[in-house]
């Protein structure tokens, strides 16, 4: 007889892998994904922005210029110097739709509230992996889910 312990390891461990492997093919696909360049960010952003909702909310979307933001070895959205405006900055290497429709995800979903106020708790590392996986499913599918 099986024990009900084994199968509920099992089971968890089947869903590790099918996760991950989700996962990876999220990643891979938001990373072969449109390249966007100075001529057609303005039109694609614009479509974008008004698919998640935010024509009316004040998002510039920039570039990397190591002299103009802060390096975090991956593209961010943020809220801008002013604290009024948020800034989506897309890294050397990063400039893709999918990496767009990622980050303007987190401004609709996160930034537009504060969260992580604690960083290093358990629970806040949770939110942000889950947020990150809504975020590259948005990305890749279209869909946003809710947590």
């Amino acid at each position: 007889m099986v024990k009900p312990a084994r199968v509920l390891i099992g089971l968890a461990s089947l869903s590790v892998v099918l996760f991950t492997g989700h996962f990876i093919y999220l990643k891979n696909q938001i990373d072969s994904s449109e390249k966007l360049k100075s001529s057609n960010i303005e039109s694609i952003s614009i479509k974008e922005k008004e698919k998640l909702g935010l024509q009316n909310t004040p998002i510039r979307i920039e570039f990397f210029d190591k002299s103009k933001h802060i390096s975090r070895g991956t593209s961010y959205s943020s809220l801008d110097n002013s604290l009024t405006n948020f800034l989506v900055v897309l890294d050397k290497g990063q400039e893709k739709r999918g990496v767009l429709k990622h980050e303007l995800y987190h401004v609709k979903k996160h930034c537009l509230k504060i969260q992580y106020q604690n960083p290093n708790t358990i629970s806040s590392k949770l939110n942000e992996f889950v947020d990150e996986y809504c975020a590259n499913v948005y990305s890749v599918h279209g869909i946003q889910l809710q947590k």
